[in-house]
């Protein structure tokens, strides 16, 4: 994939970080663009575990969220463009977004 270069640098910049500053882990969104132009979304959340000294276990996970960044950004112009009211509802009655 052409984006996974891209990825690991913005990953890696973001652990360095995260080292520096002495944090626990981190949590990142990020994008990245492909060769054909296509963005693509990622989210990383990363814990960070001292092993010695300058020794550290990272350990996490990346998601591709792309295709939930898109759903959100479709939610989200619907329902602000909407021309008549409109609500979310929780099971239980609540009013969740109005």
């Amino acid at each position: 994939n052409d984006v996974i270069p891209q990825l690991q640098r913005i990953a890696d910049e973001a652990a360095w970080e995260a080292l520096r500053t002495g944090a626990r882990g981190y949590s990142a969104e990020f994008r990245c663009r492909g060769a054909t132009g296509e963005v693509r979304w990622f989210s990383e959340k990363v814990s960070i575990e001292a092993r010695g000294p300058g020794h550290w276990w990272l350990v996490g996970v990346c998601v591709d969220i792309t295709a939930l960044r898109e759903s959100e950004t479709r939610f989200r112009a619907t329902f602000e463009q909407a021309a008549v009211g409109m609500a979310h509802v929780a099971l239980d009655g609540r009013w969740l977004r109005v």
